[in-house]
């Protein structure tokens, strides 16, 4: 299905402007939470939008961040308004039940974020930074207040209070589970005085500053990605059985290993601003603590490893780019 199918079930531009301003809860509807779901499904990829219908947390924002910048700039001068309208409801179906409340939402994750410290806002788009902070895993406030399942696995378990170092252990030893979600876990384990059983790398986040701005990408232990760069554009790389991506993202993991490794003291204070231009941070995801390594840029060359690593992910950020490029 493309979107011109999409279009061919809209007629006019009020049947858009209707089902733009419609709700799940709505009973004129002209789709069904099935319809719109499935419609989804052929335009992002379908296992992104099976984890946002589960609860969750960033795959509803990447939904909504990926609608909102489609409806803005591809569609934001089209003569067509109901491909703008279409793409204004996708926005608001994933980032809120209704539209409506979006902007007061946004203003309190906002506020929460600024509670761990300044400069964690890098970017001008609210749902980038947004994006960008989840990656950290470090604000489960943050995550509760943008997980709608709350109450089903692994949810139940991350944001209970009462929950047992043998119940996070379980989302750990779950193959299916998320990277961020074991990270978690992790970390809640940390935090009621058990040290984890094994080292495990489960992220790396490579941030440089540019001079537009901040470049991120995040390589997660399952080959899934995400990359922001400088001028605020956004690429999510959900695909794990690419074999020459896969390859590349383990060349990051191999290089990372032998420094996260050698890193012996975790970064156990408030998370640092994000790094100003012409200056590097490599940050290290380990088993619900975060290791890092940062400086100028033209430091790199000087540390042979970081040099792999760096080299490695310009390797893969231009394989993805130019895998978006193509599906685009």
């Amino acid at each position: 299905m493309t979107i011109d199918d999409i279009f061919e079930k809209l007629t006019t531009v009020e049947d858009v402007k209707n089902f733009a301003l419609a709700t799940k809860y709505s009973e004129n509807n002209q789709f069904s939470d099935e319809q719109i779901i499935e419609i989804t499904k052929a335009l992002y990829p379908p296992a992104l939008v099976t984890r946002a219908i589960e609860g969750d947390v960033e795959a509803r924002m990447e939904i909504a961040v990926a609608s909102y910048k489609k409806g803005s700039e591809d569609f934001g001068d089209c003569e067509d308004s109901r491909k703008l309208s279409f793409f204004q409801f996708l926005t608001g179906f994933f980032w809120s039940e209704k539209v409506e409340d979006a902007k007061s939402q946004e203003r309190k994750l906002v506020a929460e974020i600024e509670k761990q410290g300044d400069g964690l806002l890098p970017y001008k788009d609210i749902r980038l930074n947004l994006i960008y902070n989840l990656l950290f895993c470090d604000n489960l406030e943050l995550y509760k207040q943008l997980t709608t399942a709350s109450e089903s696995y692994p949810f139940d378990i991350l944001f209970a209070d009462n929950s047992s170092t043998a119940d996070l252990q379980k989302i750990i030893d779950d193959t299916r589970a998320d990277p961020r979600q074991k990270y978690i876990a992790y970390s809640r384990q940390i935090a009621k005085g058990h040290k984890p059983d094994k080292r495990e790398l489960l992220a790396v986040i490579v941030e440089v500053g540019l001079d537009k701005g901040l470049d991120v990408l995040v390589v997660f232990n399952d080959g899934t990605a995400r990359y922001i760069n400088q001028y605020e554009k956004i690429i999510f790389w959900e695909k794990t059985d690419d074999p020459d991506a896969n390859k590349l993202s383990k060349q990051i993991f191999d290089h990372s290993l032998i420094i996260a490794n050698q890193l012996v003291e975790s970064w156990d204070k408030p998370r640092k601003p994000s790094p100003a231009k012409d200056m590097f941070r490599i940050n290290f995801l380990v088993s619900g603590a975060l290791y890092l390594g940062d400086g100028p840029c033209n430091k790199i060359i000087t540390d042979p490893h970081a040099k792999a690593i760096f080299d490695s992910a310009a390797l893969f950020m231009h394989y993805i780019t130019q895998s978006f490029l193509k599906e685009e």
